[in-house]
């Protein structure tokens, strides 16, 4: 009887879910579906089966028109939903694996500058570990014009300089926060040209852990052949998120069908990296220097 019970309590033991195993590393995405609603002539089938390859534990939607229209390519019974409050179709949001802890933080309405998007923020929790998110979709057709003083006060590119110091200070809060945090989405900014104002204003290491990586960085497109130039879609870690970046795991996942049908799928490839969150967190500044600037930054940003 004994021998029984321990046989039968052994089964049990080896039969556990696989929830119950501690996730040790993340496959974080940004895919930008071009228009996903209800009424959308896409071809759900194709984009189902590209989202299997994909197999990202969380993915920063675009240009999905909320939970109702994302249920048309993902299963519901795998991924939960996070989108911003919007009225507008062109929605940002997350679909995030179901055995994921996830809290969604207040949109950040700021970034809806001109009546373009706010931005869908959450945090999710790896057991003792907390990753902050942000999924972005910033305002087209200001690829790499400079933003100075010189750009019009009614352009594409004025309305991306409005968003840009936002776009910072919600940076530099997570940054003095101390919580590794991510940034993902559509930029609609070549943000790998030498030079760009834009990531220089942003990758300002100041206060130091908003010291940036793109994992795009080095990578070109070869979304449908590679007709475009250069990535606007980016995953943008901080210094402490960096640490978990997993070497050589960044992708970019080109569909298999041909140009003609990209009405029927997306204008955008998605792009994926993974975190190693076993990986230690980098310590913060030891010098007296980097203590002192980080802290003024925090207090005077």
């Amino acid at each position: 009887m004994i021998t029984t019970l321990i046989f039968v309590s052994s089964l049990f033991i080896f039969f556990l879910p696989s929830q119950s195993v501690a996730t040790t590393s993340l496959k974080l995405a940004s895919w930008n579906l071009e228009n996903l609603t209800f009424s959308s002539d896409k071809d759900f089938a194709a984009l189902r089966n590209y989202l299997t390859q994909i197999d990202a534990d969380i993915i920063a939607l675009q240009e999905v028109d909320g939970p109702g229209a994302a249920r048309l390519v993902f299963n519901p019974d795998q991924y939960n939903f996070y989108f911003a409050d919007s009225e507008d179709a062109q929605k940002t949001g997350f679909a995030i694996r179901r055995d994921l802890t996830v809290t969604q933080n207040p949109d950040y309405v700021a970034l809806d500058v001109g009546n373009v998007r706010p931005g869908a923020d959450i945090t999710v929790q790896i057991g003792e570990q907390q990753i902050r998110m942000l999924s972005v979709h910033l305002k087209s057709f200001c690829f790499s014009d400079p933003l100075d003083g010189n750009v019009s006060g009614d352009s594409d590119c004025s309305v991306l300089k409005a968003q840009l110091p936002i776009l910072e200070k919600w940076i530099d809060a997570r940054a003095c926060e101390g919580v590794p945090f991510a940034v993902l989405g559509d930029f609609n900014r070549r943000l790998n040209l030498s030079g760009d104002d834009f990531w220089a204003e942003i990758d300002d290491g100041r206060p130091s852990n908003s010291d940036l990586i793109k994992v795009t960085e080095g990578a070109r497109p070869n979304c449908f052949g590679g007709q475009y130039p250069e990535f606007i879609d980016h995953i943008v870690l901080d210094r402490l998120s960096g640490a978990w970046l997993v070497p050589d795991s960044f992708q970019e996942w080109d569909y298999q069908q041909p140009l003609s049908q990209q009405d029927q799928l997306s204008d955008h490839c998605a792009i994926s990296a993974v975190l190693d969150i076993t990986q230690p967190l980098p310590p913060s500044p030891s010098n007296l220097v980097g203590g002192i600037s980080d802290f003024i930054a925090c207090q005077f940003s």
